[in-house]
């Protein structure tokens, strides 16, 4: 039986999965500080992938994309407080 979901992590999904964190703390349905715990758990994830030796370089050029978006969502929400 084949699961029902992709096991493959697509580097546009992430990024926008962090787009929808940032707009949910700019609308008020998000609190900042639940944004920045998922992000951090984000960041954390992709820092062990990352660190997989036959994880394919396309791959890894896309999750540290991931990871700049992550940098300056974060940015953006220090500039908030």
């Amino acid at each position: 039986m084949q699961p029902k979901y992709s096991t493959k992590l697509d580097p546009k999904e992430l990024i926008g999965a962090v787009k929808y964190i940032e707009e949910g703390v700019s609308s008020g349905r998000v609190a900042k500080g639940v944004a920045k715990g998922l992000l951090y758990s984000l960041t954390e994830t992709l820092g062990v992938m990352l660190g997989d030796i036959d994880l394919p370089n396309h791959i890894q050029v896309g999750y540290q994309g991931v990871l700049e978006e992550i940098a300056e969502v974060e940015q953006q929400f220090s500039r908030m407080e």
